[in-house]
């Protein structure tokens, strides 16, 4: 289940409008994420409490190049196992439809937010598709500058 693992860092990856990469800045961040609701048939036991009690928490610098040239580095960690079929974001709200591809099997997420210059957060809702059967999970992530780059 390494996709599970990876569900936070998947949450925000995408292509930003240039009037919405205008809008944020430049620096350090930090995004945290944590499923808070998960349904599914043939889960084993206590892999619903596991999944929920872990919060992943994801640090990483963008420069103001990286935001103007390559917007959806800001929120894509996902190796290219994730693409968006629809990605919005402008006027301090995210919107997007995505659809994943992994060894573990195959997920669709919608995800609706908001964001400023300076956070972001928003409530992830998807759908895989496993050996186990299909699995939905709702999961809240927020992310935040949090200050100049360190690296």
């Amino acid at each position: 289940m390494k996709i599970l693992a990876t569900l936070p860092i998947i949450l925000f990856g995408g292509l930003l409008s240039a009037s919405a990469t205008a809008d944020i800045q430049a620096g350090q961040w930090e995004a945290t994420s944590q499923i808070v609701a998960v349904k599914g048939q043939g889960l084993p036991a206590g892999m619903v409490d596991m999944m929920k009690s872990q919060v992943h928490t994801h640090s990483y610098c963008m420069t103001q190049a990286e935001i103007d040239d390559n917007p959806q580095a800001m929120f894509d960690q996902t190796d290219g196992q994730c693409q968006y079929t629809d990605f919005n974001m402008g006027g301090g709200r995210l919107d997007a439809t995505a659809v994943c591809n992994t060894p573990q099997g195959s997920m669709q997420m919608k995800m609706s937010g908001t964001y400023t210059a300076t956070t972001f957060q928003s409530e992830n809702r998807m759908v895989m598709n496993s050996p186990m059967g299909n699995i939905t999970m709702t999961a809240q992530s927020s992310g935040k500058r949090t200050g100049a780059c360190t690296g």
